[in-house]
């Protein structure tokens, strides 16, 4: 598995273990070759670093196809992420350097 994306869902395949990707932009080039890795939403205590899993390691469940739905955009699946600010005018006037 590669090229996974932030909240995609993924099971680790040694555990069984289902988690959500956070980032996944980290690449190990230990083994001579680039692996990519992913970190997870989960709260973390403070003191504690969050811990990176390899890609290659998991089986994708769901990967989310975000539509635009009353001012939100969600998954068909009814999870929601993320509002539409994106596509939202700015609040104030906009400067561009």
């Amino acid at each position: 598995m590669s090229d996974l994306l932030p909240m995609d869902r993924v099971r680790v395949i040694s555990t069984g273990e289902e988690l959500v990707v956070s980032s996944a932009h980290y690449i190990c080039l230990e083994s001579g070759k680039p692996r990519q890795m992913f970190s997870i939403c989960r709260f973390v205590p403070e003191g504690e670093t969050r811990p990176l899993f390899y890609a290659d390691e998991c089986e994708l469940i769901h990967r989310h196809d975000f539509r635009p739905y009353k001012g939100i955009r969600r998954c068909e699946c009814g999870d929601v992420y993320t509002t539409m600010a994106d596509h939202m005018p700015p609040r104030g006037d906009v400067t561009w350097q």
